[in-house]
């Protein structure tokens, strides 16, 4: 899973399911509040087969900074760790 933009107020997550669509993770913290270092209240909505320009029309529509400079650089590689 890559991280693939991080405003303000949200966070796009990018991944393929079974290795061919393309998914998209938007994680919407208006509303949320955080204790003890903590989020709570953190909305997370799945968008499938969408590109990455239909994802940024869709922050842009939902949030201030959804196309401000340096929102929507690769920032990192999430891997999975085997516990």
């Amino acid at each position: 899973m890559k991280r693939v933009a991080e405003g303000e107020k949200f966070r796009v997550f990018q991944d393929k399911l079974l290795g061919i669509w393309t998914y998209f993770i938007l994680e919407d913290s208006t509303n949320a509040t955080r204790s003890q270092g903590v989020d709570y209240n953190v909305k997370l909505t799945n968008y499938y087969f969408q590109t990455l320009a239909q994802m940024k029309l869709i922050c842009y529509d939902m949030f201030e900074d959804g196309l401000s400079p340096g929102v929507w650089n690769p920032v990192e590689t999430i891997q999975h760790k085997q516990l």
